[in-house]
């Protein structure tokens, strides 16, 4: 029969090195899945200005001229399209009926921290680009 103080368990050392690599996997883990989710939020703004992009083509066709957000967002939620980011639109030379813009630019803002892409700028010739720190094709 073992004496009673053997039976008892794991030692210190153990229990440190388990807790060791757990701590490991976090460090690396963590980032990758705050990137990835970053990146479905990405997504989620690009759908959601396509979505606007193809309202704002509909518009003209009907019109002759682009609309400011309030008449394209009146029947949906924008909102719901890109909850991570404020998604504006302006007009050259400015979003008024009377003004008959020919040009718009869709811009999404992102309500946190996005250093890598930064806001998403869309324009009625289909031209996509980021003003973050990183390349447009990352983005």
């Amino acid at each position: 029969m073992l004496p009673r103080d053997k039976l008892a368990g794991f030692t210190l050392i153990e229990l440190m090195l388990v807790i060791l690599i757990i701590a490991i996997l976090a460090a690396i883990g963590y980032p990758n899945y705050q990137e990835q989710v970053l990146k479905g939020h990405r997504a989620e703004a690009k759908n959601a200005i396509m979505l606007l992009s193809a309202k704002q083509q509909r518009y003209y066709s009907d019109y002759g001229y682009y609309a400011g957000m309030e008449q394209l967002t009146d029947a949906h939620d924008m909102s719901k399209d890109a909850q991570h980011y404020i998604l504006t639109i302006s007009c050259t030379p400015d979003c008024t009926a009377s003004a008959r813009p020919q040009q718009y630019l869709i811009t999404a803002t992102p309500t946190g921290t996005d250093l890598r892409c930064g806001s998403y700028l869309y324009n009625q010739a289909g031209v996509l680009a980021s003003n973050g720190t990183a390349d447009n094709k990352y983005c």
